[in-house]
């Protein structure tokens, strides 16, 4: 919910390319002055199910890929570095 705001100005900017959408600040206006601060909050539950998804995806796989990587690595207790940092992406 912080940083959709800005996501909606930065979308507007690059769906609309009339005088009324040219600048970050212009924009932030238009979008309060004939929306109100609600305007800044469309697509919000879209985005917040999108980063939940995605990090529940992110939670849940990590520890099936670190038990992989350790196999192929041949760690037994999961302890290197290189294992952690590559099943965190």
């Amino acid at each position: 919910f912080i940083t959709n705001p800005c996501d909606v100005i930065k979308v507007r900017n690059q769906q609309f390319t009339d005088a009324k959408y040219q600048t970050f600040r212009r924009t932030a206006v238009s979008i309060f002055r004939e929306e109100g601060a609600r305007g800044f909050y469309k697509g919000a539950s879209a985005s917040v199910l999108r980063e939940c998804t995605y990090s529940s995806l992110r939670m849940g796989l990590y520890e099936p890929i670190k038990t992989q990587y350790s196999v192929f690595f041949d760690d037994d207790d999961c302890s290197s570095p290189i294992i952690k940092l590559l099943s965190a992406f």
